[in-house]
């Protein structure tokens, strides 16, 4: 071996050193998959974060975590985008370890061998800054010491009770989770205008159900708000 190859051999073994280090120092929680999609490496954080020790997570498939609340269109759509080699960026609907269903924003990044090839997938996942606790009407738990949890029904509640498409309870989800309706436009990938007529029919189904007249008011989306944080 050459001097050059030898010191290129071992350029490459710092590297890989700091990269790992990287990995598992890294302020979010990130887990790494194969190709098909079982779980190889997870950081601390994402341990803290999911609820789940590293032995329980390795080797598991992260439909381990699946809530139930996504169909199968949604995970076909999913894959089909990061199989072609695209990031894929949403938000899903995911139990815990604690048996809570939380709002997991995932950033899916196919990764690469020498040869080209889509060999493993690096998830990173936050939380949206708002959907840890919320406190309802300034009410908190019977106890008092914590503020009251979104709960996995609300999904459910918002499509059997009031009819809400799929489409729609996901955008009721991520209102409550602190969402504007740019950063709507925004994860969703949908135009301002097919937004807009969501939300028509979010009012139309949910705070103008019981209403003799519809409202007329500029306030519409934070009196959906309101009444969607009151039904968690």
């Amino acid at each position: 071996m050459s001097i050059v190859e030898n010191q290129n051999q071992i350029k490459s073994e710092d590297l890989s050193s700091i990269l790992t280090s990287y990995f598992y120092q890294y302020p979010h929680a990130m887990f790494i998959t194969d190709r098909e999609g079982k779980i190889e490496f997870i950081n601390p954080v994402f341990e803290s974060l999911s609820g789940y020790k590293r032995n329980e997570l390795i080797g598991k498939n992260p439909r381990f975590f699946q809530s139930g609340n996504h169909d199968s269109e949604f995970y076909e759509n999913f894959w089909k985008t990061i199989l072609s080699g695209k990031e894929y960026e949403g938000s899903f609907l995911n139990k815990n370890g604690s048996g809570e269903t939380i709002s997991w924003k995932e950033r899916i990044t196919p990764l690469r061998d020498e040869k080209g090839d889509i060999s493993n997938f690096l998830c990173r996942v936050d939380l949206p800054h708002d959907i840890p606790t919320f406190s309802i009407g300034g009410q908190t738990s019977d106890s008092g010491a914590s503020p009251i949890k979104v709960k996995e029904s609300l999904f459910p509640k918002l499509q059997k009770e009031y009819g809400l498409t799929y489409q729609e309870a996901k955008i009721c989800e991520l209102l409550v989770a602190g969402q504007t309706r740019e950063s709507l436009v925004q994860q969703l990938g949908v135009h301002s205008g097919t937004l807009k007529n969501h939300l028509k029919a979010i009012y139309r189904k949910t705070i103008e159900r019981d209403l003799a007249e519809p409202g007329q008011g500029r306030d519409k989306l934070q009196r959906l708000t309101v009444f969607l944080i009151r039904l968690c």
